[in-house]
């Protein structure tokens, strides 16, 4: 397909694309790369949160295959609108004073608290498995002692047979997210007992 053929195709579909007043969903052309490729992106204008002005936001841009079906290229124009609208979101969402959600935090930042996690306290365990009340209150695992005795790493936790369903599953996913150990909220590692080694 021409360029000037998707284009043409793009812009019917832009057409019948219903945004508010504020926001327009731009047909680009990127020519970095010989012969380029087309791109969507929304632009909306709002006040910016950093400076107080008005002025024009650029959502990401989503670089587009002439080979998409109209499916796609409707879902990617509506999964523009509604990642800029969860940018706005984040950005203005405060809790006490500060933007805990912001789309702009560095990663590196983020990293450094990524083992850090909430879970309910183990005064509601009605309705979560044990293992999730025991991450919550990591002093409760030695409760768990006869349980998790027998399991020293990653490999051993399926070879248990009392671990079964929902118990099972959370207990990986607490252990693969913290490369096989649970920490507390210091980082401290409390199990399997020990340092890291």
């Amino acid at each position: 397909m021409s360029d000037n053929a998707f284009r043409q195709r793009l812009e019917e579909i832009r057409s019948n694309i219903t945004l508010p007043d504020n926001f327009t969903l731009q047909i680009g052309h990127d020519d970095e790369n010989d012969p380029g490729r087309f791109y969507l992106q929304i632009r909306c204008w709002r006040m910016d949160v950093i400076t107080k002005e008005m002025g024009h936001g650029y959502g990401g841009k989503a670089y587009l295959s002439p080979h998409a079906t109209e499916s796609e290229l409707v879902q990617t124009a509506f999964g523009l609108y509604k990642g800029y609208l969860e940018h706005e979101a984040r950005e203005t969402f405060e809790w006490r004073g500060r933007r805990v959600f912001g789309p702009h935090m560095d990663v590196n930042a983020v990293w450094e608290i990524a083992r850090r996690v909430d879970v309910r306290s183990a005064q509601h365990v009605e309705d979560t498995p044990k293992v999730i009340a025991a991450a919550a209150d990591m002093s409760a695992l030695d409760e768990y002692g006869d349980l998790l005795g027998p399991v020293a790493s990653l490999a051993d936790l399926d070879a248990v047979p009392t671990w079964e369903g929902a118990m099972q599953r959370t207990l990986r996913a607490i252990l693969e997210a913290n490369d096989g150990y649970i920490e507390d909220a210091h980082g401290t590692v409390v199990w399997p007992k020990g340092d890291r080694s």
